[in-house]
């Protein structure tokens, strides 16, 4: 059947929800050869609560513990999530807002890192205001959590049914590592064993 004649349409779209986001993984590395910083991704907020913790390996667990219950849990923001370490900063970030767009905004790490790149720390970043308003559908944004590593090494692991095979280099050149100490910590407990 041939169509003819004009045809007009109009779609009315609303405007995005607010969305929050940090990486995806449970740990981020920086890169020794780049700014100390970590990117949120974020749309129509602008501002954020950010909170930095400076954690050791040995927090390891806790901070597992709070991931699981951020995930399997519906989130109270009326309760603060109890986070492992020292609290070294809690601001709020200005986010350069663009309606309806994407926006990158780097959170600076290096004040809080040894010489500006050593280190552990956590980053919980929590929805600030948003200059959308929220329908029924919404459910409120999840806090982004994740450990930021600050070190020139790289570390490879393949486990076997009774043993671990691992192997460290630097980060900048590529080049293997010899004598280097390796800790093995749990998700769940604070048990460590070392190796050489």
């Amino acid at each position: 059947q041939a169509l003819t004649g004009k045809r007009s349409f109009s779609f009315k779209v609303d405007k995005s929800p607010a969305n929050l986001a940090l990486t995806d993984k449970l740990l981020a590395t920086l890169d020794p050869s780049m700014p100390a910083e970590l990117p949120l991704y974020s749309t129509n907020l602008r501002n954020a609560k950010l909170t930095i913790q400076q954690v050791a390996p040995s927090d390891w667990p806790a901070f597992y513990q709070a991931i699981q219950k951020l995930r399997q849990e519906h989130y109270d923001p009326k309760k603060p999530l109890q986070l492992p370490g020292k609290l070294l900063s809690k601001q709020t970030l200005t986010i350069k807002d663009q309606t309806d767009t994407l926006i990158t905004t780097p959170i600076a790490l290096g004040q809080w890192l040894k010489e500006g790149k050593f280190g552990h720390l956590l980053v919980l970043v929590e929805a600030g205001e948003a200059t959308v308003k929220p329908t029924n559908n919404d459910s409120p944004l999840q806090p982004q959590l994740v450990w930021v590593q600050g070190t020139q090494l790289s570390l490879d692991a393949y486990s076997y049914p009774d043993k671990i095979l691992a192997w460290g280099g630097d980060l900048l050149t590529a080049k293997p590592v010899s004598n280097l100490a390796l800790s093995l910590h749990s998700s769940t407990s604070p048990t460590t064993q070392t190796q050489t």
